[in-house]
């Protein structure tokens, strides 16, 4: 199939119907030397891209776009994907698209086609299989899709003007926006008046400064000169004056003639207003914030930064999802596209704002959404590996609403807390509601104390393993009980990062309860302090409890020191974390409305709730103030028809013993 260059100009001319010779002179040209455009200017290829302002978005959109990674993945489930590098196509959209050509320069020169003339074209190599083994850029120029007899195909032009024809499935061919959904606009065409002002006004003061006169006015003499005399008076002065090497010398005159100086067109601020004006005009085609033009007249800190949210959102991200669906469309066959799809790499382009990609990043890692290792992946840094590299963090303040009144949570409870509640006589209404709110989130806290609690006896079940298989390796001139007490040393720090953030969230709903009780309006000074100090102590006591434990396993099982610790731990991490989890719940609701109370200048009374508790019935309206304690070590709690319960430290709040669900009231 064949179709001259004379056909194609003679059928335009009909359907044009130019009426004259000179119409015809301005289309031949136009085909080969660009849009004469109303400013005089010729604008095409070549001429367009010396408009600093078109040079530098077209620039900076073929560019940022060629630097994104371009992946071919395959979609294990709805929620999974994983890189595809077995199929042909992994090589082509990442390294190199034909042995002539990178990917890089594919994808940047193939978008400045798309920007030019509206349309960008490759041949398609095929295996024998019929899957792409590469890409073959073709010049926009020499390439035309048309429909025929209801199909779309492509029309090639060669050096000898001959034509060949493709079908549709061996072009890729990715349209810009276009009327038909065919062919694309060239931004260029359409944009070619903007572009030919911008170049207007450049030449126009290429010129003025080449060969205009520096010191711009008008000559003035009181004599008529003759046509001999003008021209010397002429003459004379552009060859004194003119050009920029006679810029800015004095001027000497003589027989009456005079100086009357014009405002310098280069200076005048609408002129200079105008050139502004066209680099906005510019950014506008191209659908680029201003500051990326660098035109920064209006630019602040905080307009730059949400323009840069639109240069990603609205200017690079439309181009990629074009080049997705024509990819997927042209590059996959139909039973690839069932399971394989390609995909740009959006997030690298955060590469050159660290701030931003580490503040992303330590969200998606602190709500569980990535690992240390896709952490690093994103970072172009090798994983660390092993659990620690693959494990997911999350926010121990949060569980699943289903989970709070779930059947094994304690806080069924509250019910019948809150009726002993309301039957002690020597409790105000207020103070019953406040004690039952309390109760209620001490209740819903537990069950998150105790995941908190597991996660750390992992991370600590994990190092002391090392630690303990060292030992084994090593035994002769190892201190397995210094290297134990310098492990924990360090370990009460990554403990207090653990569990502080979950337990000061807790402490301020408590002490805002507690405040209410005692009708206060404001959080008492140095509460943080005083909870940070809490943290401190509740880290330091679970430290105590397990490094005594294991020293006491290794004193006790010298020839099985091994197996005894492990089967502890296995122990710790089955019992212990339900077991701390009610005590600091208990121990922390007591504890910070303590804190408010002895702040504000009351005493704290001992309340016990229900009556399952023969021990801490004894306790019951006790009264301490400040620095006080109820309980001491070397103290037995004793009740009638039981053993008694030693005391084995201070007590100065609630709870007294594993199960206690005691707790305080402010009193005077």
């Amino acid at each position: 199939m064949k179709y001259g260059i004379t056909k194609r100009l003679g059928t335009a001319i009909r359907a044009f119907r130019f009426p004259s010779i000179a119409d015809l002179d301005r289309i031949m040209d136009m085909a080969v030397s660009g849009s004469p455009v109303h400013s005089g200017v010729v604008v095409n290829r070549d001429t367009a891209l010396n408009f600093s302002a078109f040079w530098c978005g077209v620039n900076l959109i073929c560019q940022s776009i060629a630097s994104l990674n371009l992946r071919l993945y395959k979609q294990i489930n709805d929620n999974t994907k994983k890189f595809y590098k077995s199929h042909p196509l992994w090589n082509i959209l990442k390294v190199n698209v034909s042995k002539y050509m990178t990917t890089f320069i594919w994808k940047e020169t193939a978008h400045l086609h798309l920007i030019l003339y509206g349309n960008t074209y490759s041949f398609i190599d095929r295996d024998m299989g019929g899957r792409v083994i590469g890409l073959i850029l073709i010049n926009p120029e020499r390439m035309r899709p048309e429909r025929v007899g209801g199909e779309i195909v492509y029309i090639f032009t060669k050096n000898n003007g001959e034509e060949e024809l493709f079908r549709f499935d061996e072009i890729y061919h990715v349209p810009g926006l276009g009327f038909d959904g065919i062919k694309g606009y060239s931004i260029l065409k359409i944009a070619a008046e903007s572009i030919g002002l911008g170049l207007a006004y450049e030449e126009f003061a290429a010129r003025f400064i080449g060969n205009g006169t520096h010191v711009g006015g008008i000559l003035k003499t009181p004599n008529k000169l003759t046509p001999q005399a003008r021209e010397n008076l002429k003459k004379s002065f552009n060859e004194a004056y003119s050009g920029l090497g006679n810029a800015h010398k004095a001027l000497l005159l003589e027989e009456g003639v005079e100086w009357d100086k014009t405002v310098m067109p280069l200076q005048d601020a609408e002129f200079m207003a105008s050139r502004t004006f066209q680099v906005d005009e510019i950014a506008r085609w191209l659908n680029i914030p201003p500051h990326k033009l660098k035109e920064l007249t209006r630019a602040t800190y905080d307009n730059i930064t949400s323009e840069q949210i639109s240069w990603l959102q609205d200017t690079i991200r439309p181009w990629l999802e074009r080049d997705e669906a024509i990819m997927n469309f042209k590059l996959l066959n139909d039973w690839e596209r069932r399971n394989l799809f390609c995909e740009y790499d959006f997030e690298s382009i955060l590469r050159s704002d660290p701030k931003t990609r580490s503040e992303a990043h330590h969200i998606m890692r602190q709500d569980g959404i990535i690992s240390t290792d896709e952490w690093r992946a994103k970072e172009n840094l090798n994983p660390v590996g092993g659990e620690y590299g693959d494990e997911r963090l999350v926010p121990m303040n949060m569980i699943p609403a289903s989970k709070l009144y779930d059947s094994n949570t304690p806080i069924q409870k509250v019910g019948d807390q809150q009726k002993n509640l309301e039957n002690k006589s020597s409790l105000s209404k207020r103070q019953a509601e406040s004690i039952s709110e309390r109760k209620k989130l001490a209740r819903v806290y537990e069950p998150i104390f105790a995941e908190n609690i597991r996660g750390i006896i992992k991370k600590e079940r994990k190092d002391v393993s090392k630690i303990i298989k060292k030992y084994f390796k090593e035994r002769a001139g190892f201190d397995f009980k210094l290297e134990l007490k310098n492990y924990y040393n360090d370990f009460l720090k990554t403990f207090n990062e653990a569990w502080g953030p979950i337990f000061k969230t807790f402490s301020r709903a408590i002490a805002k309860v507690s405040i209410k009780e005692i009708e206060r309006d404001i959080m008492p000074a140095g509460f943080d302090q005083e909870v940070d100090k809490y943290i401190d102590n509740t880290g330091k006591r679970y430290i105590s409890s397990s490094q005594g434990q294991i020293i006491k396993l290794v004193n006790e099982n010298p020839d099985d020191e091994i197996n005894a610790i492990e089967n502890r731990m296995d122990d710790w991490y089955n019992t212990r974390p339900d077991r701390i989890g009610h005590r600091e719940s208990v121990d922390g609701e007591t504890g910070i409305a303590q804190i408010v109370f002895f702040a504000n200048g009351f005493r704290s009374m001992w309340v016990t709730i229900g009556s399952s508790c023969p021990y801490c019935q004894r306790m019951d309206g006790k009264i301490i103030s400040r620095g006080g304690t109820f309980l001491n070590a070397g103290e037995k709690l004793t009740a009638e028809g039981l053993p008694d319960f030693p005391v084995t430290y201070n007590i100065s709040h609630p709870s007294a013993h594993s199960g206690c669900d005691c707790t305080v009231m402010a009193t005077i």
